[in-house]
């Protein structure tokens, strides 16, 4: 079940504060219902995000885990991790950790690999392999 509703009840009803902490920044939020929580994807306006997934610890502080995502096309679901980066890919903390890293991400120059026309393919290789591309993409 998918929805775009930023509701309180997610990521334990501190959604509004996401919103005021990187609202200048976010291109995108989308909500995705996973096994036992709900997924919090953000896009931001530099071609990269963030997905973040709270974790039940049963502590009073809860932990959030925060992937880097690195968008390469206009859909939501066109982006992989950010290997490589400032910041590591997978991240653990709590929510105010978590925020200022959002935060450095949002901050990032532009994503050179983010093709936000979905008509224009990307440059194909003109020596005649066909446009062979490495395996890792």
């Amino acid at each position: 079940m998918e929805e775009t509703n930023p509701g309180d009840h997610y990521l334990f009803g501190r959604s509004k504060e996401i919103f005021r902490t990187l609202a200048a920044d976010i291109v995108l939020i989308h909500h995705r219902q996973v096994p036992a929580e709900t997924q919090i994807i953000i896009r931001f306006a530099n071609g990269y995000g963030a997905a973040l997934l709270p974790l039940s610890t049963g502590k009073d502080a809860p932990i959030l885990e925060m992937l880097v995502l690195r968008f390469h096309g206009p859909k939501i679901n066109d982006h992989k991790l950010a290997q490589y980066a400032a910041v590591p890919e997978i991240n653990r903390g709590n929510f105010r950790e978590i925020m200022e890293l959002c935060r450095q991400v949002s901050l990032w120059p532009q994503n050179r690999t983010l093709n936000l026309c979905p008509g224009h393919a990307a440059p194909r290789n003109e020596e005649g392999d066909g446009g062979k591309r490495c395996s890792n993409y």
